[in-house]
């Protein structure tokens, strides 16, 4: 059994006991932290059929329609990065647990429900699965400017909305926060204390379990271009355009 951070899961169950805001309070219990789950998803698909299911779920508007050129349906779907970079971690997370014999598995939210208004709704991206049990949840963010990324650990709403999630962002973004933090005048204004700890709790990472560094924004966007532009050759193909 994978075993995770003392710190980290004792953060979790500290969450889990403290009280809920109504908005949202449907949708944050749904995976809970030590809550039970069988049969996941995620786990029977292939790398394929995940990256579809993560990035189209079934009852999502499947696509804008593949008018104009591949360029005009790469830039109208450059908001699906975020979806392909999950599926992308939890296919590499899954093979490298599989290779080294344990039982732990990295799960899509996005793979693991059907309803794509809940899908948007839930906090986390990713939930680490050993046992039947979650382990862990993770929340994604590919965001060009790492100050957006500061924005999730110290904005209030934010922060409450993924105060259960270990935030996971790109290595490079990771260290441009690094380097942003080693920079502010000491003592450290509230702001940048809510990063340095997020930091050092392990609250926010460019890893996820088992020690594996995340994609790059770079290889992640160009990812994203090659499912876009199967699918747009895909409908070109079926429309006869």
């Amino acid at each position: 059994m994978l075993k995770v951070p003392k710190v980290i899961l004792t953060f979790f169950l500290f969450s889990l006991c403290s009280s809920v805001t109504a908005e949202g309070t449907e949708s944050d219990s749904k995976f809970a932290v030590g809550s039970s789950l069988d049969n996941p998803i995620t786990i029977k698909l292939t790398d394929a059929e995940l990256l579809l299911k993560t990035v189209r779920p079934p009852q999502r508007t499947n696509t804008t329609s593949a008018e104009g050129t591949e360029k005009d349906y790469l830039k109208a779907h450059r908001t699906d990065r975020g979806r392909v970079f999950e599926a992308m971690i939890a296919n590499a997370a899954n093979k490298t647990l599989s290779n080294e014999g344990k039982s732990a598995r990295v799960l899509v939210v996005a793979a693991e429900m059907d309803d794509p208004d809940k899908i948007k709704e839930h906090p986390a991206d990713l939930l680490l699965w050993d046992n039947g049990q979650i382990m862990q949840r993770y929340q994604l963010k590919s965001y060009q400017n790492s100050k957006d990324v500061i924005a999730v650990i110290t904005q209030p709403k934010k922060a409450e909305r993924y105060k259960n999630e270990v935030i996971v962002t790109h290595p490079e973004k990771l260290a441009e926060i690094r380097k942003r933090l080693s920079e502010q005048t000491k003592p450290l204004n509230s702001r940048w204390q809510k990063v340095e700890r997020a930091l050092s709790e392990k609250r926010l990472t460019d890893e996820v379990p088992p020690g594996r560094k995340v994609p790059s924004l770079v290889s992640t966007q160009q990812a994203t271009d090659d499912f876009l532009r199967k699918e747009y050759e895909q409908i070109t193909n079926s429309t006869g355009k």
